[in-house]
């Protein structure tokens, strides 16, 4: 656990975290029917993807763009979640059948299967303009790996040094990277080194995308158990800014692209949850 220079961490990101803090228009995104709705990234061109519950509780993949849904589910699947974009329109993301968790790449109307070699459940969370996948695996004792995908069968464990689990959830065209070990702290993989990079006196922190200027946006939680959740923004130049839909009881942040367009989830104050999309103003 790496708690013991929080004090001092918390004391000196008061002075930089919010002074210069990016100001964002905040619009909320609702799947039409859906009783959530959790936007997971957005790719250069402004295409959102995630995922929904319908009302029978099932959950479904999305992509929006300009105003238009459309609904993105992997044949005889059970549930299906879009975790990523890239610029060229290649969805990532993750689905269950009566098999098990597998992976996805869809490009062009065609689903193509992802399976971690001798995994029992495999997310792919990434996809670069390159087709580099990046995402997390479980093994036959039930521990979670990270991975890259590098061409179409060229796996490689990611995990990060020293921890028992490693989730990677955000993969750029550097192939830097960024996510959860040990189910407390957020990480920068960057220049092949691993960093712990978590919010300032969070009590956990999980990144959860990142774009190509090395930008991590992701969800902590605060020391306080009895607090909501918030959202981040992580520069590349280790400035922190906490990242809230206007008026939430809780947010998260989960994608971010190349001009800094946030997308994520919140809760409102009768605890049901949305999506947004969060546009910087300049």
């Amino acid at each position: 656990m790496r708690w013991k220079s929080f004090a001092l961490l918390a004391v000196l990101a008061t002075a930089t975290v919010f002074v210069h803090a990016q100001t964002y228009t905040f619009t909320t995104l609702d799947y039409p029917g859906a009783t959530m709705t959790n936007p997971n990234a957005v790719n250069r061109a402004g295409v959102v993807v995630g995922d929904y519950l319908d009302t029978n509780s099932a959950l479904h993949g999305f992509a929006y763009y300009r105003g238009y849904f459309v609904a993105i589910n992997v044949p005889n699947a059970t549930f299906t979640s879009a975790t990523d974009i890239n610029n060229d329109g290649t969805l990532s993301g993750f689905f269950r059948d009566q098999t098990g968790t597998h992976g996805f790449v869809w490009r062009e109307g065609s689903f193509r299967r992802v399976d971690f070699p001798a995994a029992t459940s495999t997310f792919v969370d990434g996809v670069t303009d390159q087709g580099t996948l990046g995402g997390a695996y479980t093994d036959s004792s039930g521990n979670l790996h990270g991975f890259i995908r590098v061409g179409r069968n060229r796996y490689q464990t990611k995990d990060f040094p020293g921890a028992g689990s490693t989730s990677i959830n955000g993969i750029n065209n550097h192939n830097d990277l960024t996510g959860q070990e040990n189910g407390f702290n957020a990480f920068l993989f960057h220049h092949n080194q691993w960093q712990v990079i978590n919010f300032p006196g969070a009590f956990a922190t999980t990144g959860r995308g990142i774009n190509n200027l090395v930008q991590v946006v992701g969800v902590f939680n605060p020391q306080d158990p009895f607090e909501p959740q918030h959202g981040f923004l992580r520069n590349a130049n280790g400035t922190y800014q906490q990242i809230d839909f206007p008026g939430s009881y809780g947010s998260n942040a989960s994608g971010i692209n190349d001009v800094g367009v946030i997308v994520g989830g919140y809760s409102d104050s009768a605890g049901n949850s949305h999506g947004y999309i969060a546009t910087p103003q300049h």
